[in-house]
């Protein structure tokens, strides 16, 4: 790379950040600061001399951001309301039908209810049907009456359209936009039609409204942001979740697209090392201090996929395949009331953090268990952060060893046998189920604690080979400047075409890439 370029990812316990210019690789951590991680963010950039100061600035930096995560798991997001079509109310309370857990009685709802409670749902006099014909005209008063009583009466911030069938004929949905922007111009109107063009009324409604959940949290951290780098005359890209970064305007168009930002870095820059290193086919393992984050690589590409789930709840938008499970440095161990020794997938996050931190944390972690088992150098653990081995052995002496009457040494590696069980039946599923045999893989481990577990995991699955690249804590931050520039659009075939017309379609992919990607690009 010519010019200097800088990524910066920022997860749950740390911020990573790496430079790229003539001279070469500055790589570096800074603890990452919730809520405030922009903070986190100019301190990374500080640290690693490139925030103005000091005379060098980044022609870009890209920038993976766990916010649209936050706040779809903290449920932190916006206050947001529903126009439905007439009689279709409760699309969000019948979900699919699906219980998991056919005999429990005091099961949580699969469906995510927390977007907005049933009152918040209103009905507006129109219809459509599957071949996009206008059966029901629309009431536009019906829409201006239904606004106005979910902006006076409930306050939301965002409003949510979703009308039947507007995959097929969105003329409905795009005409209550235009009223809508005019009539409440500081009110975010997402539109379904525009989030996910494709059938299935749930689904569509589930990412469009995760879409306006999160579009104001996103917007504010986006522009104070943009406020921050811009006056050093950095240019801001973001990471998306299906392998490529854009402009800050297009993630605040649709911000949904940054939901896996962070791990898709991850696996971009883990599937070209391996390429690099002679293997094409891999399973990319990253162990930060939340979660641990694992995605198949096959022939150098990642894993892309057009039905995405977050948690229990379909998403349907292009994404990097990552399974995310709770196990991560900061995972928390503890002992149930049976006497089980159990990890996560509570933790300690960057603050208080593990009880070596030092910053108020008391609880034993997944990182303290590595202290006490000599697996981690307080000298030289990440970004510097100073660790007290004393504050680790405490920790698991209280919580973990005199619960289960054992020793610390035993108590410790309890913990990391219990950790590496629960990722190592992650890879089996990201592997076996999939049909690929995990001895003709090749397994990337990166990430804060990767590596420390790597071994012992590819002993477990069965992987003959294990890649460590130079500085695994921060291949997510190198990942972003590997990610390309990149735009998707999404459109369904007209209703009822079984057999679709090959020429057509070609010359509406031509279109489409024409009169819109480019454009973007």
């Amino acid at each position: 790379m010519a010019n200097l370029v800088a990524g910066v990812d920022v997860g749950g316990t740390f911020t990573d950040i790496v430079v790229v210019g003539p001279d070469g690789i500055t790589v570096d951590k800074v603890p990452s600061s919730p809520p405030d991680f922009q903070d986190g963010f100019l301190e990374a950039l500080r640290k690693a001399g490139v925030d103005g100061e000091t005379g060098e600035v980044p022609d870009r930096i890209v920038h993976g951001t766990t916010i649209t995560t936050n706040a779809i798991i903290e449920q932190t997001g916006a206050r947001i309301g529903f126009l439905m079509t007439e009689g279709h109310r409760d699309i969000l309370a019948v979900g699919l039908g699906r219980r998991p857990k056919m005999y429990d009685i005091f099961m949580d709802p699969v469906e995510p209810l927390f977007l907005a409670p049933r009152r918040r749902f209103l009905e507006v006099p129109e219809r459509i049907d599957t071949q996009g014909r206008v059966i029901t005209p629309l009431d536009e008063g019906s829409v201006i009456a239904a606004t106005t009583s979910l902006v006076t009466e409930h306050d939301v911030e965002a409003l949510v359209v979703v009308y039947i069938n507007a995959h097929a004929n969105p003329v409905h949905e795009r005409r209550t936009g235009e009223l809508l922007r005019h009539q409440f111009p500081d009110l975010d109107i997402t539109l379904s039609s525009e989030v996910l063009p494709r059938p299935r009324e749930y689904r569509r409604l589930v990412a469009a409204g995760f879409d306006a959940y999160v579009k104001p949290v996103i917007r504010r951290y986006l522009e104070r942001l943009q406020g921050l780098v811009s006056t050093t005359g950095n240019r801001l890209l973001v990471m998306g979740s299906a392998g490529g970064a854009v402009g800050v305007e297009a993630v605040l168009t649709s911000p949904l697209t940054t939901v896996l930002s962070g791990p898709a870095a991850g696996v971009v820059g883990a599937a070209r090392v391996a390429s690099e290193a002679g293997f094409d086919n891999v399973v990319t393992l990253d162990i930060g201090g939340t979660s641990a984050d694992i995605s198949l690589v096959r022939n150098a590409r990642p894993s892309i996929t057009a039905s995405a789930s977050f948690g229990d709840y379909p998403l349907n938008l292009p994404m990097i395949d990552v399974q995310a499970i709770g196990a991560g440095g900061s995972s928390i161990a503890w002992v149930d009331g049976a006497g089980g020794l159990k990890v996560g997938p509570e933790s300690a996050g960057a603050n208080p953090g593990p009880a070596a931190y030092v910053s108020g944390g008391t609880e034993p972690t997944v990182t303290d268990a590595g202290l006490v088992l000599g697996y981690l150098n307080p000298a030289s653990f990440a970004g510097g952060l100073s660790l007290d081995p004393e504050a680790a052995l405490d920790s698991i002496r209280k919580r973990i060893a005199k619960p289960l009457d054992i020793d610390e040494i035993r108590a410790a590696l309890g913990i990391h046998t219990v950790v590496n069980s629960t990722m190592a039946n992650a890879l089996r599923l990201a592997t076996m189920r999939k049909g690929h045999d995990p001895r003709d893989l090749a397994l990337v481990a990166f990430g804060g604690a990767g590596p420390t577990h790597a071994g012992r995991l590819a002993a477990e699955v069965g992987v003959g080979t294990v890649l460590i690249p130079p500085h695994p804590g921060v291949l997510s931050a190198l990942g972003l400047l590997l990610a390309p520039i990149q735009h998707s659009a999404t459109e369904s075939l007209p209703p009822g075409a079984t057999t679709p017309d090959a020429a057509a379609v070609i010359a509406r992919l031509d279109s489409i890439l024409e009169d819109e990607l480019r454009k973007e690009l």
